[in-house]
């Protein structure tokens, strides 16, 4: 009883720490980017743009993103 305890808690513990990876990778300029891109899609889409140039727009918005956070003194 005691071990299948244990290994739930076991369990908890590594999806605990798999979240605060993927929440660190999302504070990168790589993460940031990616998460631009996926917030500004539905966006797109909602001001009736069709699937392929929301698709499109919101890559190119998320690599000007990532080149904006890459070099800030331009």
């Amino acid at each position: 009883m005691r071990l299948t305890i244990l290994n739930r808690f076991l369990q908890f513990l590594e999806l605990l720490e798999r979240t605060v990876d993927f929440i660190s990778f999302l504070w990168t300029p790589v993460g940031l980017a990616a998460l631009f891109c996926l917030i500004s899609y539905p966006l797109l889409l909602a001001v009736h743009c069709s699937t392929p140039t929301a698709a499109i727009l919101g890559s190119v918005m998320g690599l000007v993103f990532y080149a904006i956070v890459q070099q800030p003194d331009l």
